[in-house]
């Protein structure tokens, strides 16, 4: 069961299996890091649902592996960080109906 909190999510050690659908109930969520983590499979449904407020994260382009980052219909605000171009095997990318500025890179 995860914590019931608001603002941030932060698992910095040796998690294993899948991304918990609960993450999906945390309605202000901001931060998810979930970095050097052994999780396997999609990411769950549930967190589309969330209505992500503040900046993209410049370390989205750590995250290789990712092929589909849709953040629309958010409260997100700033400039697109350069460093999406550098997730290599992202093919969808939605940033629509936000408060962002800049170019796609």
């Amino acid at each position: 069961m995860l914590p019931i909190c608001y603002g941030e999510v932060v698992f910095t050690w040796q998690l294993n299996g899948t991304v918990p659908k609960a993450l999906g109930r945390l309605e202000n969520l901001r931060v998810i890091d979930i970095s050097s983590n052994g999780l396997i499979g999609p990411i769950p449904e549930s967190i589309g649902r969330l209505r992500l407020i503040g900046k993209i994260s410049k370390c989205l382009g750590n995250l290789g592996s990712l092929t589909t980052m849709i953040f629309s219909s958010n409260r997100l605000f700033g400039v697109i960080p350069s460093c999406i171009a550098l997730t290599s095997s992202l093919h969808r990318l939605k940033l629509n109906d936000n408060n962002l500025i800049g170019e796609v890179p």
